[in-house]
C-alpha cells in the first residue's frame, strides 16, 4: 500500500543530543559530579519517569533537587537538563520536500515537556512549522516501544498501520512499531532515510 503518513522520531533523528551536556550543566547547579547526575538522573528512571508524564516539571524539579542538595529553582534545573539539542541539518531539506509534495507528516518521540518546550519555541522552526500532528510520550503517559503509543500514532494518521512509515534510531522502538503493523526502519543518516523512502515509492530530493 502506498505511504500516506510519515512519523520522524525527534533524537537522533530531527535534532543530535548529548545528555553529557546536561549531566555537566546539573552538577553545576548541586553538588554533584557529572558522573553521579548520570547515575540519579538518567541510570535511576528518573528522566523516564518525567518522560512518560509521570512526573511534571515541578515535580522533577522537587525530585532532583532532593537527591542532589540543590538549590537551584525549576527554571534554572529545566534549561539545563534541555539545553543539549542541535538541530540536524542535513534532513531539513527532505522534511520541507515530503511537506511540500503533500505527505502528512508527523512527530514520534519519547520526550518531556522540559526537552520538546525547548526545541519548539522557535529554534528550529522546521518542528513546528512542517509537521501536522506529534505524538510525544510525556502527553500519552507512554515510551516507545510500549504498544498503546503506537495506537495513538495509528488514530491520529487515520490510515491504515502499513500506510505510515516511521524512523527511528533505536531498533526496539522501530520493532515495536513493526509489531503494530507499522512499516519501520531504523535511522542511520538522511541519505539512508531518502533511499528506505525511494523503495517505497516515495520520491525525494536526494
Amino acid at each position: 500500500m502506498p505511504i500516506r503518513h510519515i512519523y520522524f522520531d525527534l533524537g537522533n533523528v530531527l535534532v543530535t543530543f548529548d545528555h553529557g551536556i546536561a549531566c555537566q550543566a546539573l552538577s553545576e547547579l548541586s553538588n554533584g559530579s557529572p558522573e553521579s547526575i548520570q547515575q540519579q538522573i538518567y541510570d535511576s528512571g528518573l528522566q523516564d519517569k518525567f518522560e512518560t508524564g509521570l512526573l511534571d516539571e515541578a515535580e522533577f524539579c522537587q525530585e532532583f533537587r532532593a537527591i542532589t542538595g540543590s538549590s537551584a529553582d525549576d527554571s534554572q534545573i529545566i534549561h539545563a537538563n534541555a539545553a543539549i539539542f542541535e538541530l540536524n541539518s542535513p534532513i531539513v531539506s527532505l522534511v520541507v520536500h515530503l511537506r511540500t509534495i503533500g505527505y502528512r507528516l508527523g512527530i514520534l518521540s519519547n520526550t518531556c515537556s522540559g526537552h520538546w518546550n525547548y526545541v519548539a519555541n522557535g529554534r528550529y522552526n522546521v518542528l513546528t512549522h512542517c509537521f501536522h500532528n506529534r505524538i510525544l510520550s510525556y502527553e500519552q503517559q507512554s515510551m516507545k516501544p510500549d504498544a498503546k503509543i503506537y495506537q495513538v500514532a495509528i488514530e491520529q494518521a487515520q490510515c491504515e498501520p502499513q500506510e505510515i512509515f516511521f524512523m527511528d534510531d533505536r531498533m526496539e522502538n522501530v520493532e515495536g512499531a513493526l509489531k503494530a503493523g507499522i512499516d519501520a526502519v531504523q535511522y542511520t543518516n538522511h541519505i539512508q532515510l531518502a533511499q528506505d523512502l525511494a523503495s517505497r515509492g516515495v520520491v525525494t530530493n536526494l
